[in-house]
């Protein structure tokens, strides 16, 4: 009886060790440094994988804002605006202070043509980061959607703003010679156009052209 005893408990040992393998073998995957793969990825611009690495490492730590962020710009660079929107709003629900977030979303949402949304965007982003690196073309690209709005006092105000920090930001403006010209204002837009064309625009140049003989 005692030897029967002594070889189920063995017979019971032995049949434990797989599972015990099987979490050794867990433990050393969970090891893994997804954070950093996912960045060795988007540097690589392989986004997908990206994405993989960022969907394990958001199982483990749901929390985690950046990751969120990382994740919505993988999937931006994907053509998948929607799922990056989702992702910029999950980043921006665990830490609203993210500057970054704000401007990936509202590129984001130029993509899916929620204009309105994507100005909200643009301006919490320069109220975060008054002196991002990236300030002119926050402004240009928050006049392009105030355009879109017929908000051409706001687009004007913008495209000006861009122009401060570069003044040969020739596109800017070309596109106050467009907002003065359909406005009605052709000597205005015919200044606009004549300084774009200075600075070597094609489009500015047709346009003055065709429209500034009262300028020339």
């Amino acid at each position: 009886m005692y030897h029967r005893i002594i070889t189920l408990w063995v017979a019971l040992f032995l049949i434990a060790l797989p599972a015990q393998a099987q979490q050794d073998d867990k433990e050393k995957e969970d090891k893994t440094d997804y954070w950093k793969l996912a960045l060795e990825k988007i540097k690589a611009t392989s986004y997908g994988e990206a994405v993989n690495a960022l969907n394990t490492l958001l199982e483990k730590t749901p929390s985690n804002a950046l990751a969120y962020q990382k994740r919505a710009f993988a999937k931006r660079k994907m053509g998948n605006a929607q799922g990056a929107e989702e992702d910029y709003t999950s980043a921006l629900a665990q830490n609203a202070q993210l500057a970054e977030a704000y401007l990936g979303r509202a590129q984001a949402r130029i993509k899916l043509g929620s204009y309105d949304r994507a100005i909200e965007d643009y301006s919490q982003t320069l109220t975060r980061l008054p002196a991002h690196p990236r300030l002119r073309d926050i402004f240009y690209n928050r006049g392009l959607a105030y355009l879109k709005v017929k908000k051409n006092k706001e687009a004007i105000s913008d495209f000006r703003e861009a122009l401060k920090i570069d003044s040969d930001f020739a596109q800017a403006w070309v596109n106050l010679a467009f907002i003065y010209y359909f406005s009605g204002d052709i000597r205005k837009a015919c200044v606009e156009w004549l300084r774009a064309r200075d600075l070597k625009s094609t489009i500015a140049k047709e346009n003055a052209q065709r429209a500034c003989q009262c300028c020339m």
